[in-house]
């Protein structure tokens, strides 16, 4: 994918912040609303896994590394 971009914009969490016009917020996935399914670690981009706040394993200090952790075992084709 790196050889094809010609756009880069490249975004902190403070723009973001500030693009959306909010006091607080997680930098990528979804807002939490009950009973909504988030997004999997993994993606229909090859290689491409998402894993942050409100990815399929929830957000938090909880969420956040042991989402991480399940994507790690799942690029291993380990089962968790």
């Amino acid at each position: 994918m790196r050889d094809h971009i010609i756009t880069k914009l490249i975004l902190t969490p403070d723009d973001f912040k500030s693009r959306i016009n909010v006091v607080r917020h997680s930098f990528g996935g979804l807002a939490p609303i009950i009973g909504q399914k988030n997004p999997p670690h993994k993606t229909p981009i090859e290689n491409l896994w998402f894993i942050g706040a409100y990815s399929e394993s929830g957000g938090g200090i909880a969420g956040t590394p042991l989402g991480a952790r399940n994507a790690v075992q799942q690029v291993l084709g380990k089962r968790f």
